[in-house]
Parts: C-alpha cells; sequence; structure tokens
C-alpha cells in the first residue's frame, strides 16, 4: 500500500472487473488502440495477432453480465535489467457472466460462448495486472499481462 498511493482491495476489485470487461469488449470489438492502453506491450501483441487472425467479415460482440475479481496475490518487484524501474502486479481471481458471438459476413451466429438465457461463465482463470510505480510520467493505470490458469489444487474449492 505505502508503493502504490491509494491502492486499497476493494477499490482494485472494481478495477480489475472493469478492465476485464473492458478488454473483452476492445478484443472483440478488434480495437487495437484500446487493447494497447489497457495491456501490457507482450499481452497486447498475442491479443493483436488474434485479432488480425480472424477470418474476413468475421465480427465478434461481448458483453460482460457480471463480473467479480478476488485478489489471490500482490507483489512489488522490478525490472531485471534496470532495477529503478519498479512495478506492482496484483493477481486475481476472475468470476464472470458473459456472452461472447461471432457472426459471420451475413450475420448469421458461427460460434461464441454463452446466450442472454443462459451465460457462459468463465470462473477457472487468473488475470494479471501490473502498473510502473517507479516513473512518474507514467499515468498510473493498471494494465493486464496476462491470463493465467490456477493450479488444480485451487479451483477445487
Amino acid at each position: 500500500r505505502k508503493d502504490v498511493e491509494g491502492w486499497g482491495v476493494p477499490r482494485f476489485k472494481a478495477e480489475a472487473a472493469k478492465i476485464y470487461s473492458d478488454v473483452g469488449v476492445a478484443l472483440a470489438s478488434g480495437d487495437e488502440a484500446a487493447l494497447r492502453q489497457l495491456t501490457t506491450p507482450s499481452c497486447f501483441a498475442e491479443l493483436a495477432a488474434s485479432v488480425r487472425a480472424r477470418p474476413a467479415g468475421q465480427r465478434h460482440r461481448w458483453e460482460t453480465l457480471s463480473c467479480t475479481a478476488s485478489v489471490v496475490q500482490v507483489r512489488v518487484g522490478h525490472h531485471a535489467s534496470n532495477p529503478e524501474r519498479r512495478f506492482a502486479q496484483v493477481t486475481c481471481a476472475i468470476d464472470a457472466s458473459l456472452v461472447w458471438t461471432i457472426s459471420d459476413k451475413k450475420g448469421a451466429v458461427v460460434g461464441g460462448l454463452g446466450s442472454s438465457a443462459e451465460p457462459y461463465r468463465d470462473n477457472n482463470v487468473w488475470w494479471v495486472f501490473e502498473r510502473c510505480i517507479s516513473l512518474p510520467a507514467e499515468p498510473p493505470a493498471w494494465r493486464l499481462k496476462e491470463q493465467i490458469r490456477p493450479p488444480a489444487d485451487e479451483t477445487a474449492s
């Protein structure tokens, strides 16, 4: 808390849930500018590649119906080649209900997850958020660093 001014678990959980939803919407719409703002460079490269690999004319739509983030781990570290460049990382367990539809050129649904009647429940993923805490010139924004699957024993509860 002393390293990241104003940081608190309740506020961060709400921010993490919003980033989850915003990343889903940006990814579905293929908005690379938004993805660049919401993710770290390594994560952006992976997501942008998936957007560019879509078939021509395919349209995606993402709607987060509910999202709860639970903080699993918080850590402060530094860049390996530059110890003055410090960062904070927060790993969150995400539990979300969502609808993701994929349509072809003619508007026919060809894929996706869930529906408004039966949303897909994404509850077996951890998102790692990162924020630089040593460069005052950079805006203090949390960004998605990566998605990971939790260890098997963590999901059994």
